[in-house]
């Protein structure tokens, strides 16, 4: 029961950070339509989210710095390409909603939908990330593990 309140506490902080990165990566993403195109603007905006989620993930989710390691290089290549996944499950759901709202609502602001296109896509990616960073990114080492490196 103790490991399920952790994982649901872990989820909690997770979303925390989550949503304060999908902030970010949401103004960015707006600044950048301006002057690129929406899947472009989607593209680098996520790239700054992503760096600034893996920070305050490493920190205050998974509280990688308590481990017997620091943050490295190969870490963040782990949070990155788990981060892939999950761009491409947002550029995916924000095309797919994207083009569904445009054809439901073809009067309605671009600005409107395609906020709510990139918010559906965020939240398909938010399940993606959280478990990929969790098994793979941030995982602890097994005792085995640990006893390899020593």
């Amino acid at each position: 029961m103790g490991s399920i309140k952790k994982k649901a506490k872990q989820i909690g902080k997770y979303s925390g950070v989550a949503t304060f990165s999908t902030i970010i990566n949401i103004v960015v993403r707006f600044l950048l339509s301006h002057v690129l195109n929406f899947h472009i603007s989607v593209f680098i905006a996520y790239l700054v989210g992503s760096v600034i989620n893996y920070i305050l993930s490493a920190f205050f989710v998974f509280h990688y710095k308590e481990r017997s390691h620091h943050l490295t290089w190969k870490s963040f290549w782990r949070f990155m390409m788990v981060s892939i996944f999950g761009f491409i499950a947002t550029l995916l759901f924000s095309a797919i909603a994207r083009y569904i709202l445009f054809l439901c609502f073809p009067q309605d602001s671009k600005s409107l939908i395609e906020l709510t296109a990139h918010l559906i896509g965020l939240g398909a990616s938010f399940v993606c990330n959280f478990y990929g960073h969790s098994s793979f990114t941030f995982r602890k080492k097994s005792k085995k593990e640990n006893k390899k490196e020593d």
